[in-house]
């Protein structure tokens, strides 16, 4: 499989020397690929380490799930993935810290490499979308909770989280991006690009591209093993 990764810092952050918010990260094995995105709160404190904690939450609940996770609700996965990020944050954070410090959006794509069929969820002002064959097709759209993005830490975040199956041909991938990406591809130039597969190319575009809130991206291809 091909995963490609892009996360870089936005003006916001630059100007207060500040750490990027945004988190990457995959997993993979003989059965089984996954990808995540997290996006720390601006306004949370530890929203960067709550954004780590999240992706590490959901590759723990994967672990213990996989042989299941396909078979689930959506309403089912989506509450058993927000209540576990919900135990990983209280069990790891500092002290006597504020839970929604750690606050984050979330978004995940787990395929199953023999099969292709891949379990997405979304949550938060993010995107997945699903490429291949020079389209891009956007498979769970931002979403906005009583007017603000939903975090891992607003109360009933579950009902908010979209959840959903579809299955990738060969050639066929998932693309996901943090809010401040999804900014970058709606012009039609970096949107050619993405429609091409050439991330390569898109990295290099939004890495010289002007942008105030952190950019990140995580994608994958489905290829013959």
């Amino acid at each position: 499989m091909i995963i490609q990764k892009f996360s870089k810092a936005g003006a916001c952050h630059d100007r207060d020397e500040e750490k990027n918010q945004d988190y990457v990260c995959s997993g993979e094995d003989d059965q089984f690929l996954t990808v995540m995105l997290a996006d720390g709160a601006g306004a949370c404190s530890r929203g960067r380490e709550g954004a780590r904690l999240a992706c590490r939450a959901a590759a723990d609940m994967i672990g213990q799930e996989r042989e299941n996770i396909f078979a689930f609700s959506p309403k089912k996965l989506a509450y058993l993935l927000t209540e576990h990020i919900l135990y990983y944050l209280e069990t790891f954070k500092c002290g006597g810290e504020d839970i929604h410090e750690y606050g984050s959006t979330f978004a995940m794509a787990c395929m199953e490499k023999k099969t292709g069929k891949t379990v997405m969820v979304n949550l938060g002002d993010g995107a997945v979308f699903k490429s291949g064959g020079g389209s891009l097709l956007c498979q769970m759209k931002p979403k906005r909770f009583y007017g603000d993005p939903c975090l891992t830490t607003t109360e009933g975040a579950y009902r908010a989280m979209e959840a959903g199956c579809c299955r990738l041909s060969l050639g066929e991938g998932i693309f996901i991006c943090s809010d401040g990406a999804l900014d970058q591809i709606k012009t039609e130039s970096v949107l050619c690009t993405l429609k091409t597969g050439d991330t390569d190319t898109l990295k290099r575009v939004l890495e010289a591209a002007d942008h105030f809130d952190d950019c990140s991206f995580i994608a994958f291809t489905r290829e013959r093993r």
